[in-house]
């Protein structure tokens, strides 16, 4: 990522964590590069751990529902356990993106 923002100075790349494990050593590899954020690089993740509200302008996250997930899996679970055949099935659930300084 240093050789690509080096070789294209004018560029402004997002960069896109998918977890909250890979948004921290994201943001630890932009500081060990004396890189900044959002000035050489915008920073998104996936996983909104509260601490992302207190680094830099603040970190633009997406906020996931676990509890939400997990009552929706349950009830799958309990009715396949149950007996009941059910059909291969998409549920979602909704997220909500916070968007902070980090752009």
């Amino acid at each position: 990522m240093a050789d690509w923002l080096v070789q294209h100075p004018n560029a402004h790349p997002v960069v896109f964590a998918g977890n909250g494990r890979l948004l921290m050593a994201l943001l630890l590899w932009i500081k060990d590069q004396g890189l900044t954020c959002p000035e050489d690089l915008g920073v998104c993740g996936y996983d909104d751990w509260r601490w992302a509200a207190l680094v830099g302008p603040g970190i633009s996250c997406v906020t996931q529902y676990p509890i939400q997930i997990g009552q929706q899996a349950t009830e799958l679970l309990a009715q396949i356990i149950g007996g009941k055949r059910l059909p291969a099935t998409q549920v979602k659930v909704a997220a909500d993106l916070n968007l902070r300084g980090s752009f």
